[in-house]
């Protein structure tokens, strides 16, 4: 799922094209850390310290609820990590395809510069 901003001479997203495609998964439903992760095209390790950014700058919001688990007779709680978009994040995501928007429509149209003949 990677942005239409491109990638750079190194064949590698930036930070940015990252954060927007981890905000674009999260804002089309999918909410669960690894399959975040998977949609992104992420590592585990990249994903968990791009989403805490994300967490902590407000654009994503985390619900880290414990639930029981199935089995009878464990005292043990299991983490349910999922996350939200929140309106800031909306907010700068449609920003960002307003920049991706203008920038492919720039660049597919004929040179637009006058002339210096």
């Amino acid at each position: 799922m990677a942005s239409q901003l491109g990638f750079s001479e190194s064949g590698r997203r930036s930070a940015t094209e990252i954060k927007i495609d981890i905000l674009r998964s999260v804002s089309n439903g999918v909410s669960l850390p690894t399959r975040i992760m998977q949609t992104a095209n992420l590592s585990w390790a990249r994903f968990s310290e791009v989403s805490a950014s994300l967490v902590e700058a407000g654009l994503l919001l985390m619900d880290d609820t414990r639930i029981a688990p199935r089995i009878r007779g464990i005292g043990m709680q299991w983490s349910r990590r999922r996350y939200m978009i929140s309106d800031k994040g909306l907010e700068t995501l449609r920003f960002a395809d307003e920049v991706e928007k203008r920038l492919s429509n720039h660049i597919h149209e004929p040179d637009l510069a006058p002339s210096l003949e």
